[in-house]
């Protein structure tokens, strides 16, 4: 008898039993939603809908990909007194990312 489990391949024939690991048994994923907001002295952007990330590693990914882009549409606006503040389902804030970071300053 033969049982593939996808990361474990049972085998049993007569009384020997041989277990075949062929990857890693794949991890529950924890996802956290996180809200990315924006804000100058005159005006706040909110994020409705969230984003599902695994780590702050993606979190901040995802910041700089929403950064760059604000700061790539072309128009007037001058995004360097912008900030993105990085929220977690709570609405508590786990960091924040000045546009300013990204935007460099004027020449």
């Amino acid at each position: 008898m033969v049982v593939d489990e996808g990361w474990v391949t049972v085998e049993a024939t007569g009384d020997r039993v041989v277990l075949t690991s062929r990857r890693r048994r794949p991890r529950e994923t924890k996802m956290a939603q996180v809200y990315f907001h924006c804000s100058s002295a005159e005006e706040v952007l909110l994020d409705r809908r969230g984003s599902d990330v695994e780590d702050l590693t993606e979190a901040r990914e995802r910041a700089v990909g929403v950064v760059r882009r604000f700061i790539s549409r072309p128009g007037p606006e001058d995004w360097r007194e912008w900030v993105l503040h990085v929220s977690d389902g709570d609405g508590e804030e786990i960091f924040e990312m000045p546009f300013s970071s990204l935007v460099g300053r004027p020449h």
